[in-house]
């Protein structure tokens, strides 16, 4: 139970609910839809007109997370139908604060733009059917759902026991007995005997016995015009009052509709909806053709050729009366309710509401969140699945299948998305990379920059305030003393061991090794799911002296704390398999590839119990170093946009066959324009500070003067964990700026030595 401040107009209402959030898929999104229960002081039900909409006590707050148009597709599609005098839930846009912290309200508890919907049910100002009552007559009134078996728990069923046999979702009553259930499957039953006889068009004994023509047809008509791929087999609600025939509607769900998605499962799936023509005389998402008869060629629904309720459209079509009377409410639709000019002014007199500046704080703070509605989620599923590993992703309790992309871009620096679900603590792993090439090297090696490979660290670091410095021992007894430590992944394991950060033992693995024969060496990178790793992944990226580097990072996940049956003994047979038999891999690669100077380490991430971030004063980079913060959340959100982007990039290198560097620019512009990460500013910020190691001298000076805090800023700056525009604001530009100053009139002016060049 919950408390509940909703603000409409002048009217302020406090009054307690209870919230639960809604069904599957919805629930696994990151902004949350809820089924609201407005209560009273004793908790009893009661109604009030929630957002200027009539009253009652069941609500609902749509999270619109997985359609970019804000719920205007669910608007749209609800307002046509009421349009031709028919119930839909009526809507009305609103802005969530969600209080989860016990903590006084404020801007941090913004959860973005909602759709505020009337529940499907029963009433005078919803579904309008009479009070169910099995002692006075059981013919109604009664709502019922078809949602494709995914049926909750608790959920009351019935099945349709006529030829199809489907199992419906009693809506209300929510708590129907035995007989009203039993009536319910036998009138289905009867209704599709009817169907299929041969009198089936006989007005009187035939189908339109049971079924109500004039709503069938304007459900119809609202579910082709907005080409809704689950219009007749997910969230199809049905309703039949007392002594009536039964009846389709309300609709419900159209986030897919209007060409957002995809036709799951219609042949065209993998290919972005488009197939056909058929019978249909279209694909399932395209403006052409029909959506109900696109099954009616079985080979382009293999996976559920029956589409559920279709089926009964498909042969209602087949009686010459049904297509004759659709055509013509068509035809009266378009000449008033549904005119372009409803349509337009529908859409046009909604969007400025929610397009305003209340929106841009909703893309803040929920910026490409989808699950898989659109042309940039759907390209991610569909390679995921060529792959074979859509299954596998789906059996490790995996949603957000985007969020599993990374791409390496051409300056090297990348993020790499993994789920909260195969990360346990820490939502996502921000993998991070800094270019490391040999104009890069050589700057840096100018300033006194020390570069190691293989130094694995021995204890706890140490830091020392007083010049800034760290100190580190590896575990052949070489020092190094520094500003910031340069680290490959496997010295970044052992360092979270040592400073206390990992509170389990290793359990995973990863390895490295460099590919070697015949191979494209044009290529930058990519992360990818051979269904061996999962829930780990394969990364293949280029190196500073162009050879391919090609890592397997094996995630816990069974008893022994290996992916299956894998063990590091295994890693070189994996890697010789992926790059022989995965297509994807030889073609961006070559197929002549080979294995050689492969080694193994144990893998620590966030998932295995992170206590604490990383000091604050240090920053971790290297060929794969984990920013394992799970406190920030920073990195992690970095993360999983960069997956999303990422994925969009992979379809078009496997559309054009072109996995070149220069294949990728596009990933870096979208990067910029979407997140606002500048690659190219990035590489030249770092190479400025090579160029001139007085910057860090500053820095350092600076960290003396204010502490470690100092450090961890300017990390997070050069690593785009904070914009660049932070250096520009006065609180920060003019003692960095001093800083400088002082530096070179300390160095240049007075010749005192650099106290700070000892490399890093």
């Amino acid at each position: 139970m919950a408390v509940a401040t909703i603000v409409w107009g002048l009217a302020v209402l406090a009054t307690l609910l209870r919230a639960t959030e809604a069904a599957q898929p919805a629930r696994d999104f990151a902004k949350k839809s809820f089924a609201l229960k407005l209560l009273d002081d004793n908790s009893s039900s009661t109604k009030w007109p929630l957002l200027g909409m009539p009253s009652d006590s069941g609500w609902v707050l749509y999270g619109p997370e997985d359609d970019l148009t804000m719920g205007l597709r669910s608007y749209l599609a609800f307002n046509l139908s009421r349009a031709m005098d028919e119930y839909a839930s009526r809507q009305q846009y609103c802005e969530v604060f969600l209080v989860t912290d016990g903590q006084p309200l404020a801007l941090r508890h913004y959860n973005g733009i909602y759709l505020g919907l009337e529940k499907i049910d029963r009433g005078k100002n919803r579904v309008d059917v009479a009070k169910a009552d099995p002692e006075t007559d059981i013919t109604g009134g009664y709502i019922w759902s078809y949602e494709n078996n995914n049926i909750d728990a608790g959920d009351i069923t019935f099945v349709d026991q006529g030829r199809t046999g489907l199992e419906m979702v009693m809506v209300s009553p929510s708590a129907a007995t035995p007989a009203q259930l039993d009536y319910l499957g036998k009138y289905l039953g009867d209704f599709e005997a009817a169907l299929s006889g041969a009198a089936f068009a006989n007005p009187v004994i035939g189908y339109a016995k049971y079924f109500n023509t004039t709503a069938a047809i304007d459900y119809f008509l609202t579910t082709e015009l907005s080409k809704n791929p689950d219009g007749y087999r997910g969230s199809v609600y049905m309703y039949k009052d007392v002594g009536k025939p039964f009846a389709m509607g309300p609709p419900w769900d159209y986030n897919e509709a209007f060409g957002e998605c995809c036709g799951y499962p219609i042949a065209g799936y993998n290919d972005l909806g488009v197939s056909g023509p058929g019978q249909s005389g279209g694909s399932a998402i395209s403006p052409q053709g029909w959506r109900f008869n696109i099954c009616a060629d079985q080979e382009r629904c293999i996976v559920q050729p029956d589409d559920g309720t279709s089926q009964w459209y498909r042969r209602v079509w087949q009686d010459p009366a049904f297509p004759k009377a659709t055509a013509a409410r068509w035809t009266e639709l378009r000449e008033g309710p549904l005119a372009d000019t409803f349509i337009n002014s529908t859409i046009t007199s909604v969007a400025a509401e929610i397009l305003d500046a209340v929106a841009l704080c909703d893309k803040e703070k929920f910026p490409r969140d989808k699950y898989c509605a659109d042309a940039v989620c759907t390209p991610a599923i569909n390679i995921l699945e060529d792959m074979g590993v859509l299954q596998e992703l789906k059996d490790n309790n995996e949603v957000h299948f985007a969020n599993s992309g990374g791409l390496v871009s051409p300056s090297g620096l990348s993020y790499i998305g993994a789920s909260q679900h195969k990360l346990g603590g820490a939502a996502a792993c921000a993998v991070k990379r800094i270019i490391l090439d040999n104009r890069i090297a050589r700057k840096a090696q100018s300033t006194g920059a020390d570069f190691r490979e293989e130094f694995e660290v021995e204890a706890t670091p140490v830091f020392d305030k007083a010049t800034g410095l760290w100190t580190v021992v590896s575990s052949k007894g070489d020092r190094v003393a520094g500003r910031v430590l340069v680290l490959a992944d496997g010295a970044t394991s052992k360092l979270a061991i040592a400073m206390g950060h990992c509170l389990e033992p290793p359990k995973g693995v990863s390895s490295r090794a460099f590919i070697t024969g015949e191979h494209n060496t044009d290529f930058d990178g990519v992360c990818f799911y051979p269904r061996e790793s999962l829930p780990g992944y394969n990364a293949i990226f280029r190196h500073p002296n162009n050879e391919l580097l090609f890592s397997y990072y094996l995630i816990p996940c069974g008893k022994e704390g290996m992916c299956g049956n894998v063990t590091a003994a295994d890693l070189a047979r994996l890697h010789n398999d992926a790059l022989k038999n995965d297509p994807f891999i030889s073609k961006a690669i070559g197929p002549k590839a080979k294995i050689e100077r492969m080694k193994a380490a144990p893998l620590r991430l966030g998932g295995q119990g992170v206590a604490t971030t990383f000091a604050d004063h240090l920053l971790i980079v290297g060929d794969a170093a984990g920013f394992a913060d799970p406190l920030t959340g920073e990195g992690i959100h970095t993360a999983m946009l960069g997956g999303k982007a990422a994925a969009e990039n992979i379809l078009l290198m496997r559309q054009t066959g072109d996995y070149s560097a220069a294949s990728t620019k596009d990933y870096a512009r979208r990067w910029v324009k979407s997140f606002g990460h500048d690659f190219e500013l990035s590489k030249k910020g770092a190479a400025l500070i090579y160029r001139y190691p007085i910057l860090l001298d500053a820095c350092a000076s600076e960290m003396r003067l204010r502490g470690d805090a100092m450090m961890a800023v300017w990390a997070e700056v050069m690593t785009n964990m904070r914009p660049k525009t932070y250096f520009l604001r006065p609180d920060v530009a003019i003692p960095m700026g001093f800083a400088v100053v002082r530096e070179l009139w300390n160095q240049k002016v007075m010749g005192r030595p650099d106290l700070y060049k000892t490399g890093f």
